[in-house]
């Protein structure tokens, strides 16, 4: 099997852990259709971005970010939200990571 690099030219590349404090949620686009995701992301209320993810192995994956934002931003209904979309989509493309968040004692 080979493997092919492509470029891809003014896409937004995050790493795949959230700096400290930060959450996103996102949805593998090899796993999810873009238009299933578009539908979903459409009827949740986001407007996703397409991003890449790098991962330290060395691995790329192209997402359908759906939300971004410091910790203490997320969404009170953030349980109901990954639910009902892991609900409509193949769960195995659904993203949910966070930054190790620290408070000081």
């Amino acid at each position: 099997m080979t493997t092919a690099t492509i470029d891809i030219q003014g896409i937004r590349t995050l790493p795949a852990i959230p700096k400290q404090g930060q959450r996103y949620l996102s949805v593998n686009l090899v796993i999810v259709p873009l238009t299933d995701a578009l539908e979903v992301a459409k009827d949740l209320g986001f407007t996703p971005q397409l991003v890449l993810v790098n991962y330290r192995s060395g691995i790329s994956e192209i997402h359908a970010l759906f939300w971004e934002g410091a910790i203490e931003e997320t969404p009170a209904n953030w349980d109901e939200t990954i639910d009902q979309l892991a609900d409509r989509v193949n769960p195995d493309g659904v993203r949910h990571c966070w930054g190790r968040h620290i408070t000081a004692a």
